[in-house]
């Protein structure tokens, strides 16, 4: 019974976020771009935290490294669920870009 309603809670998360992401590729093609654009946002965020926090590493202690970087990930998923079919460009790339930072300050490979 518990394998049962654990792979039917698997399936509706994994429908959940399949929509999630064909509302994201809509949003992006109304923005006029294409479906690659929220992939290439959160990338140029991802590279710029890598490289900002691979520096910081040896400065600062890695789990605040890592606290802002789960912080910036939960307050772009939040802007998120805010989007609507009127939502700017710019909303769009600021929010793309601040979840790039946050997942690359928060999968950082820190040394203490």
């Amino acid at each position: 019974m518990v394998k049962q309603l654990v792979s039917a809670a698997r399936y509706d998360d994994a429908q959940q976020v399949g929509a999630l992401k064909q509302d994201l590729d809509r949003i992006a093609e109304s923005l006029g771009g294409g479906p690659n654009v929220p992939l290439a946002l959160r990338g140029i965020g991802t590279m710029i935290a890598m490289l900002t926090v691979g520096r910081l590493s040896g400065k600062a202690d890695p789990r605040h490294l890592i606290q802002l970087g789960l912080i910036l990930t939960s307050l772009s998923l939040w802007e998120i669920t805010r989007f609507t079919t009127d939502t700017s460009g710019a909303n769009f790339v600021r929010t793309g870009i601040t979840q790039g930072l946050g997942l690359g300050s928060s999968s950082c490979r820190c040394r203490r």
